[in-house]
């Protein structure tokens, strides 16, 4: 098992994150003013697509099957995200909720 760190550049739309199939978020945060997400991963493993959406608090969102992943602020605090990841769409065939 590895850790690694992907980056994410969509605050309001959705993030098609390359990742290996089982991967395991631990941490959303900024890091030098770019969205990254920390996981650990089985480097054996296939690269598989998934969705990572970003939501702001009081925001309506209607994706089911997702699973909460972390929450951050915004960098002068004025603004509070939280973070879901679920199953990617394409030729890759995706990552199962079950797998993530």
């Amino acid at each position: 098992m590895r850790i690694y760190k992907y980056e994410m550049t969509d605050v309001w739309e959705t993030n098609r994150l390359m990742m290996k199939r089982g991967a395991k978020p631990l941490l959303v945060k900024a890091q030098h003013g770019v969205l990254c997400m920390w996981v650990v991963v089985d480097p054996t493993e296939d690269d598989v697509e998934h969705d990572v959406h970003i939501v702001g608090t009081g925001h309506l969102f209607s994706f089911t099957g997702f699973k909460y992943v972390d929450t951050f602020f915004d960098a002068d605090d004025s603004l509070v995200w939280h973070v879901f990841i679920g199953s990617g769409y394409g030729s890759t065939g995706g990552a199962t909720t079950d797998e993530i």
